[in-house]
This record gives structure tokens, C-alpha cells and sequence, in this order.
């Protein structure tokens, strides 16, 4: 490892604040990276030389000109390899002590940044694999690359998760401690998916969502993450088509989804059409919603829309009129509903 003089320079201007003596740090040459006096920069330091040959600890009690003052100089040692030396100048009676704070605070801090770095490492090999997990939605058994990866993660494939995505950016995120085998990916500026195997993570998420009334869609439980996933996008985009009905899951919405999928007849294009036309068509399409949501229940349906019971029958009414389909009526309910998905998703 090459000390990187940046971060010399650094831990120099720190220590230099709490300690009255100038510091030198030089690399593995002997050569001075990181210094108090910055026209030495660059300048060959002639006590680091001995200390790179010995490893040990040496006092300069004379001068060496501007190769070297009076002080103490100390190795640098990381993962048992010298990879600089660190020096104060002074009076080596009193910067002795200082001398061992340094270099052990200098190690340390060496330590971290390696554990830094390989924390971003692996942090940058997870975020790419997830991504490409999470477009895989077929053959994970034959797909070499992808198990080896997952093998060097220690990731299983094998075991059923569900994908979670939430409609919104990072920032907006909770701070939610993940159990080990779930994970998460910033898939887009306004997409955030969660692959989850524990149902406490999923109980947090869908909590948070509901409070913060954030979108939310849930796929089937699956070792087929990329199934999982385009199952959640799935149900996001029926919480837009229908958002009156609040589902979350795709086993909730899995039968509307098919229904979307089926052909209209021509008498049903034929009233979408003709409500499509219709000044209150939005209002209409949300009542009929609301009292589907309610199982035909005219009280509670009238309730949640904040009208009269009168108000609502009125409109069931007006509904028979203009259509022909009677909303009271479950079997022509039924149609009525697959009109409506239909005619939200035009």
C-alpha cells in the first residue's frame, strides 16, 4: 500500500492544530508527502532513510540542513509492511511522546481508510448485482455468472423473497434497519426497491408507505426476483389506474390485471365511449369504485365518499339510465367494473 498524500496532508493539519511542533510524513523513498512547512514538500528527508532501512524508532539530535532537523521519526506500518515514516521536529525529549501518538493515529487512520475501501467495494459489486438480479426473470439456474456472483456475496438464490418498490427518491427514505437476507437498491431517481425474505421489513415498509402515502407495490414471494419485481411495478400501476381500492400486493390485484388483459366487446367500448364523453365521468367512475370497494354496501360506500345515502342511489340511478348496466345488479357490477379498468387505463 502507497500512503495517498492527501490524506497525509490531512492527518498533518489536524494534528498540527493540537500540537505545537512541525510534522513531517514521508513515503515509502523517504520522500516528504505531507509536511506543516509547505516548501518542504517534495524534499528528500534524510533520517527517513534510516528508519526505512531499520524499522526502528530513531532520535535526530543534530541538524542534517534541509534534509533533516532535530526531532523524531517513527515507521508507518500497515498490515505488517513499512510503508512511510512520520516525524516531529523538536526536541526529541519532549516530542517523543507525541512521536507514539502520531504514529498510532496515523496507522489507524490507515486502517479505516482500507476498511473504507473495501466497503465501497463491495457496496459497488451488491448494487450490480442486485441490478442485474432484478432483471432476471428466467433460467437464474442456468445463468452462471449470476450464481457466481451471488456465491462471492454469499447471497442465496434459492431462497423465496419478494420484491418491494416504493415510488419515490432515496432522500425520501426512512432509515430502516434491513434484516441479513434482505437488500436494497436505488433502481431509479424515483424508484427504490427493496428484495426482502423477512416479513418484519415488509411490515416496516408497508407501514411507512401508508403513513407517508407513498406508492407501494409487493410481488409474490419467489426465487425469481425479476418475476417478483416486475410484479410490484405491476401493482403500481394499478394503484394509479385504481387508486381508490389501495392494494399493495400483487395476489390482490393479480385477477384485476388479467381482467385489463381481456378483449372489450363492442357494446362495452360502446359505453366507454359514451361515459368517456360525460362531464362527471370522473365522479361517476369514483362512486362506482367506492361502492364496489364497499361490497354494494350503499351506507358505508356513501360514507367514505362523504355524501348522502340519497346522493349515491341517485347516482346508481343515473349510472342505469346512461349505460343500460344496473349497478345493484352484482353479475352487471362485474361488467361495470371491467368497463371502468378499461376505461381508466385509455
Amino acid at each position: 500500500m502507497k500512503l495517498d498524500p492527501e490524506l497525509a496532508q490531512t492527518i498533518v493539519e489536524r494534528m498540527m492544530k493540537e500540537i505545537p511542533y512541525n510534522i513531517n510524513i514521508m513515503d515509502e523513498t523517504g520522500t516528504i508527502i505531507a509536511s506543516g512547512e509547505s516548501d518542504r514538500l517534495g524534499q528528500h528527508h534524510f533520517g527517513a532513510d534510516r528508519i526505512l532501512q531499520s524499522h526502528q524508532t530513531e532520535v535526530m539530535d543534530e541538524s542534517f540542513g534541509e534534509n533533516g532537523q532535530p526531532g523524531v521519526n517513527m515507521p508507518i506500518v500497515f498490515k505488517k509492511q513499512l510503508v512511510g515514516v512520520v516525524g516531529i521536529t523538536g526536541d526529541p525529549q519532549a516530542v517523543k511522546p507525541l512521536a507514539s501518538l502520531l504514529k498510532t493515529s496515523t496507522e489507524l487512520l490507515l486502517e479505516q481508510q482500507e476498511l473504507e475501501r473495501v466497503r465501497k467495494a463491495y457496496d459497488r459489486r451488491l448494487e450490480h448485482f442486485l441490478f442485474q438480479w432484478s432483471e432476471t426473470k428466467s433460467g437464474i439456474e442456468d445463468n452462471f455468472e449470476l450464481r457466481s456472483a451471488a456465491d462471492r456475496l454469499g447471497i442465496s438464490l434459492l431462497k423465496p423473497r419478494r420484491a418491494i418498490v416504493l415510488a419515490c427518491s432515496k432522500a425520501a427514505l426512512p432509515r430502516i434497519s434491513l434484516d441479513s437476507d434482505d437488500y436494497y437498491l436505488n433502481y431509479s431517481h424515483g424508484l427504490q426497491l427493496f428484495i426482502v425474505n423477512s416479513c418484519r421489513t415488509k411490515e416496516k415498509l408497508t407501514a411507512w408507505a401508508k403513513e407517508k402515502r407513498i406508492p407501494l407495490g409487493i410481488g409474490s414471494a419467489l426465487t425469481n426476483i425479476g418475476q417478483s419485481f416486475k410484479e410490484a411495478r405491476q401493482v403500481l400501476s394499478f394503484q394509479q389506474l385504481i387508486p381508490e381500492f389501495g392494494f399493495s400486493c400483487y395476489d390482490d390485484v393479480q385477477f384485476d390485471l388479467n381482467l385489463l388483459a381481456m378483449k372489450n366487446s363492442e357494446q362495452d367500448i360502446r359505453i366507454m365511449k359514451q361515459l368517456a364523453g360525460m362531464a362527471e365521468q370522473d365522479e361517476m367512475a369514483a362512486t362506482l369504485l367506492i361502492y364496489l370497494k364497499n361490497n354494494g354496501h350503499v351506507s358505508q360506500a356513501a360514507d367514505e365518499l362523504h355524501i348522502h345515502r340519497n346522493t349515491l342511489k341517485y347516482r346508481l340511478k343515473r349510472f342505469k339510465e346512461l349505460t343500460g348496466l344496473d349497478p345493484e345488479n352484482s353479475r352487471q357490477l362485474f361488467r361495470i367494473y371491467a368497463i371502468l379498468l378499461k376505461l381508466r387505463q385509455e
